[in-house]
């Protein structure tokens, strides 16, 4: 038996022993890392839910497969075939049919957390705790990201929810039966997420995400949903139809349709999504140019902002149906390039025009074209603004359908075991798990602002005014090698308990794990009162280029 095999028999005996998975990976030393995929697949099928079948409903089963049976049985009788096998065929046919028929249906209550980057929590037992990828999360938990981190929630079915950056669900409802009839509902406090439905084949089946002003409900779809300081949501259509119900109307999206549901219920009819990033160049009353396009800023989203001529930034809004561009959202630009993108579904094409949800946008040879969209398919469209104010596309993308995972019995490191699975003697990992990171870079390189200090990068200005330090302080420890995420925590424990923030951070460069950490400071600090409330507080827009006011 090999070292490496050795060693892998000790991890599962310490897991078998009640070792937390997370105990475990934090101290495998550098020639065991190709260990973790093995281990958290290990710690996925020890959580596998046994099937289980009330005797009430296995006696109701059991009578429903008997009845017609008695009938077979006198049927072969009829034949005049011999008693004794008369009977057997009987028996034989009656426990066959009771085998198959007497199979429990379950109903899976979790998820699983796949690709998780940067500090992601679950609040377990009213307590705050660290998860990792493979991880499951059940019904009536909640999920929260950090800053600069992510999270996809994986159902039984092949459904799922991405969280992006400083987002928090509530799992109100979570259930799936036999992998078939999934019952979602999501409580959406804060940030933006992301869902991918697979589509429903039963009448009982339902998804629904509710936000302090509305609810979304699909039926098998794709979709987003921001929740922007408690004051309204945006809810936006990339496939399929969406129900957008408040207290006072329900609005209907289409893909490549959007609506915001104000706080006092009101819902906006359904428009074109866009989003650009861009230089402000002019800014007259509601009137501002970005990136050479003119848009509308509502007086109340202008009374949030602090942004000047000069800054750079990134808008989502709304193209109504007089080609009126509404602003929902502002946020810091991510890098210094120019980004016009919106998603529309294509009305007709011509040879140098295509109509894409009532907006005209012209196409030329440089255009580039990926797959092959046709009249009726949802696109995402990048254009540049030409000397006469129309549009040319530079890509046209077709939105292709998302392939819907098959639930299988073959259970992967981090996906949601479906049914029974079937375990084989030899289980084929890779060694190297590849995470597909939902973050949006900011510049080049994985420290960007550490190089350069013309630019500051956007996390850097939020934590800086969140925690009342200087931008440098934060950056500091960036250019360490800390995520933003972790130091949003450690920051945070350092307000909560009076320990100073160097002292948390040595512990984490003593080899300490995050989750230890935290119950070291509980349990040793004198809590202070809390600074920090669940919602994340909004920015004062300081761009990048430019110094925070002292």
């Amino acid at each position: 038996m090999s070292e490496l095999d050795t060693a892998l028999q000790e991890y599962l005996q310490r897991m078998e022993e009640g070792a937390p998975l997370e105990e475990i990976l934090s101290s495998l030393p550098p020639q065991h890392a190709e260990l973790a995929p093995l281990l958290q697949t290990a710690s996925t099928l020890r959580h596998f839910p046994h099937p289980s079948l009330s005797p009430h409903r296995a006696r109701e089963q059991r009578e429903r497969v008997l009845r017609p049976l008695r009938r077979w049985e006198w049927q072969f009788l009829n034949f005049r075939l011999q008693p004794a096998i008369a009977i057997m065929a009987a028996i034989l046919l009656m426990a066959f049919a009771a085998l198959m028929l007497l199979r429990p249906t379950t109903t899976v209550h979790t998820a699983t957390l796949l690709e998780v980057q940067g500090v992601v929590e679950v609040l377990r037992n009213g307590e705050w705790q660290l998860v990792s990828t493979g991880e499951k999360v059940q019904e009536g938990e909640q999920v929260r990201t950090r800053a600069d981190s992510s999270v996809v929630l994986l159902y039984p079915d092949g459904s799922r929810t991405s969280l992006s950056a400083e987002t928090a669900v509530n799992l109100v409802k979570l259930g799936v039966q036999g992998n078939e009839v999934l019952q979602v509902r999501l409580e959406q406090t804060s940030g933006e997420t992301r869902h991918s439905v697979v589509p429903f084949r039963n009448a009982s089946a339902f998804f629904e995400v509710n936000t302090p002003t509305g609810k979304a409900i699909v039926h098998g779809t794709i979709f987003s949903v921001l929740v922007d300081d408690q004051i309204f949501s945006r809810v936006a259509v990339e496939r399929g139809v969406v129900q957008v119900v408040s207290p006072k109307e329900d609005v209907k999206l289409t893909a490549g349709q959007v609506t915001v549901v104000n706080e006092n219920g009101d819902v906006d009819d359904p428009a074109v999504d866009f989003h650009i990033q861009g230089k402000i160049s002019a800014i007259d009353s509601d009137q501002w140019t970005i990136a050479g396009l003119s848009i509308t800023v509502p007086p109340d989203l202008a009374a949030t902002l602090s942004f000047q001529v000069g800054d750079w930034v990134r808008v989502w809004g709304r193209i109504l149906p007089d080609g009126t561009r509404i602003a929902d959202r502002f946020d810091y630009a991510v890098n210094d390039k120019e980004k016009l993108r919106f998603t529309g579904v294509v009305e007709s094409m011509g040879a140098a025009q295509w109509i894409i949800s009532g907006v005209p946008v012209k196409v030329d040879s440089e255009t580039e074209i990926e797959g092959t969209p046709q009249v009726g398919d949802v696109v995402h469209v990048a254009f540049v603004i030409l000397e006469d104010g129309s549009w040319l596309a530079k890509e046209i993308e077709l939105v292709e359908e998302e392939e819907q995972p098959t639930p299988t019995s073959e259970i992967p490191p981090s996906a949601e075991p479906s049914g029974t699975p079937e375990l084989t003697p030899t289980l084929e990992v890779t060694p190297t798990l590849e995470m597909t990171p939902t973050i949006e870079p900011t510049e080049e390189g994985n420290r960007a602002g550490c190089e350069t200090t013309d630019k500051q990068h956007p996390e850097g200005l939020r934590l800086a005014e969140r925690y009342g330090v200087p931008y440098e302080e934060i950056m500091d420890w960036f250019c360490k090698g800390y995520g933003f995420g972790e130091i949003d925590l450690a920051y945070e424990m350092s307000a909560q308990s009076g320990i100073p923030v160097t002292d948390i951070f040595a512990l984490r460069e003593s080899g300490m794990g995050w989750g230890n950490i935290k119950k070291s400071v509980e349990a040793t600090a004198t809590p202070e009162p809390k600074v920090k409330p669940e919602k994340t507080p909004k920015p004062k827009n300081t761009p990048p280029g430019k110094k925070p006011k002292p």
